[in-house]
């Protein structure tokens, strides 16, 4: 090993570090905004660098989402592993396909609705709709073979090809999420807490949860695109 050798390490974790603290501080200011219309000086403020430390990293703000994309997609990549670890083998039912599905994907409300966002921009923008599409196919890449195997264990038969069924899984899981934001929001709380305090009734059957959403519209979708053997 050379003194180079020795002198480029550190500088190559210091950099990876500023990086992460780049893509922290703009996760932070996207959940508070609601949007990743966010500057670049936010950004380096909340991170506590200066826009040249930005600028050798990235070179807009919609390269740090996608960073950020990047993360969280690695991180469901984890999740998988660990699931399959765990249970020491591939789901061999429905059922077992939907609590790793159910295990595997974020329920984070606010990061799929800051996703919708960016899926609107990229109507314009075709950088952002084929960066999109990158990172879709690479979640669908190591999330099928999971869902086909719990198909075949099953005894059952998928009634559409295995991209399309593992992009409706991904769809219901995603609008189940987004569905149930008004539920989950602050303001409904507080006039939810208001018409208690009131004496109105309100119904729990008119507002699910999340968890109960999610399994709903996962199992639709495995079971109404499947059948059996």
């Amino acid at each position: 090993m050379t003194a180079s050798d020795d002198g480029a390490r550190p500088t190559k974790r210091k950099r990876v570090a500023t990086r992460a603290q780049l893509i922290e501080a703009a996760a932070q200011l996207f959940a508070e905004a609601g949007t990743t219309a966010v500057s670049v000086e936010a950004i380096c403020r909340r991170a506590g660098f200066t826009r040249g430390a930005f600028y050798s990293n990235f070179t807009t703000v919609d390269d740090v989402f996608f960073a950020l994309h990047q993360r969280q997609t690695a991180q469901i990549e984890h999740r998988l592993k660990v699931l399959m670890t765990e249970r020491g083998s591939a789901p061999d039912s429905l059922e077992a396909g939907i609590a790793h599905v159910l295990s595997a994907l974020p329920d984070d409300g606010q990061w799929f609705a800051l996703r919708a966002g960016v899926t609107g921009q990229a109507l314009h923008k075709p950088e952002l709709a084929v960066a999109l599409r990158e990172h879709a196919d690479h979640l669908q890449l190591h999330l099928q073979p999971l869902l086909i195997t719990s198909v075949v264990g099953a005894g059952r038969r998928l009634l559409t090809d295995p991209a399309t069924f593992t992009r409706a899984v991904i769809a219901a899981h995603v609008g189940a999420v987004i569905q149930s934001l008004p539920y989950e929001s602050p303001a409904d709380d507080a006039e939810t807490g208001s018409a208690e305090t009131d004496g109105a009734e309100t119904d729990g059957a008119d507002s699910p949860g999340i968890d109960s959403l999610r399994e709903a519209a996962v199992r639709g979708v495995m079971f109404g695109l499947t059948a059996e053997l």
